[in-house]
């Protein structure tokens, strides 16, 4: 463009450097675009993933104090029923 004074942009022959600068340009939008929609999806996987792990991690214990809870009430029952016939 410096040779040329005159010559403006539009009547301009691209050169092969201008091709490969738009090249890069258009390469790095469309890079950064797809970043972009990779970042936003690990993050809801990341969101799933770890709330189906807390899941896992807690399901266990709850089972657990279901358990008990379970075994407490009955052996509870049996003694109640227990007393009531001592009374009778």
């Amino acid at each position: 463009m410096q040779e040329y004074p005159n010559e403006t942009e539009q009547t301009k022959k691209p050169t092969w450097l201008d091709y490969v600068a738009e090249g890069c340009g258009e390469l790095i939008v469309q890079l950064t675009l797809l970043g972009i929609c990779f970042l936003i999806g690990n993050v809801y996987f990341a969101y799933v993933a770890f709330g189906v792990g807390a899941l896992f991690l807690i399901l266990p214990f709850a089972m657990l104090v279901y358990f008990i809870a379970k075994k407490y009430v009955k052996k509870q029952r049996l003694n109640y029923q227990k007393a009531q016939q001592n009374k009778k």
